[in-house]
């Protein structure tokens, strides 16, 4: 159904090609769950540059593991015009240290690729800020993040990773 004034595609009928999108990315295992692709397309992409093998969702605190046992968090946050916040979604119990590396990529507003890092967790824990009230951490993607020397700027890898997929 369009609009009958401007012939465009009525916002019912955009949701639905919205949906259809998201089935597809499911089939073709872009995407795993069913909310925002952005984490989901981080994990595909962190995956396929560095050969981590993806956990299930019901594993708590990290997304991934290398050969080595490495844990990676995965974390995502797509910049567009309206929010152009770099804070990811909230650390929960970050004093357990539920995993070792922050897999942190910054994308664009149609998923490019703009920079990625592989963060410890130590950097992590001393550069969040403890919000008491939410019981969780904050922390932001800023650009000074990169200029701190233990984390590894992945962002050409990330790059070529998306390249492999089209």
């Amino acid at each position: 159904m369009t609009d009958t004034v401007s012939g465009a595609p009525s916002v019912r009928e955009l949701l639905r090609q919205y949906v259809t999108v998201l089935e597809e990315l499911r089939n073709r295992g872009v995407l795993r769950g069913s909310g925002s692709p952005a984490g989901d397309y981080a994990e595909l992409l962190f995956s396929k540059a560095f050969q981590w093998q993806i956990q299930r969702s019901s594993v708590a605190g990290f997304d991934a593991v290398d050969a080595a046992g490495i844990r990676y968090q995965v974390k995502a946050k797509r910049l567009t015009r309206p929010n152009r916040s770099r804070q990811l979604s909230d650390f929960k119990d970050l004093d357990s240290k539920p995993f070792d590396q922050l897999a942190a990529v910054l994308f664009g507003e149609e998923f490019g690729v703009q920079r990625a890092a592989l963060i410890p967790i130590e950097v992590v824990v001393r550069e969040a800020t403890l919000v008491p009230e939410a019981h969780a951490w904050k922390f932001s993607l800023q650009d000074s993040v990169w200029e701190i020397p233990e984390v590894h700027d992945v962002s050409e890898a990330l790059r070529s990773a998306e390249k492999e997929l089209g």
